[in-house]
């Protein structure tokens, strides 16, 4: 069974109880550009790839954005799309 997960439930809080009721024989991949791109994700069995986003070191472009109370749609020019899988 495969399983596509919003990393958004990390910072809404919902992540722990969706990952401890998910069958460890389940493939979770979490999507989205709030997704943390590191190795603790793979600490959960299930979890099997980290689909996200990541942005230059001190990009004042986006940090302005962000302040300015912009979302994703303002700032998606300034991120680059990327990916982990679980290597097994």
């Amino acid at each position: 069974m495969k399983r596509n997960g919003s990393s958004t439930s990390i910072s809404n809080g919902t992540f722990n109880g969706l990952i401890v009721n998910t069958p460890a024989s389940t493939n979770v991949y979490m999507l989205g550009p709030s997704t943390p791109m590191c190795d603790v994700m793979f600490s959960y069995p299930q979890v099997k790839g980290l689909f996200g986003s990541v942005f230059e070191p001190h990009d004042q472009k986006t940090i302005q954005i962000i302040a300015a109370g912009g979302g994703t749609r303002q700032f998606k020019t300034c991120m680059r799309k990327v990916y982990r899988l679980r290597h097994e």
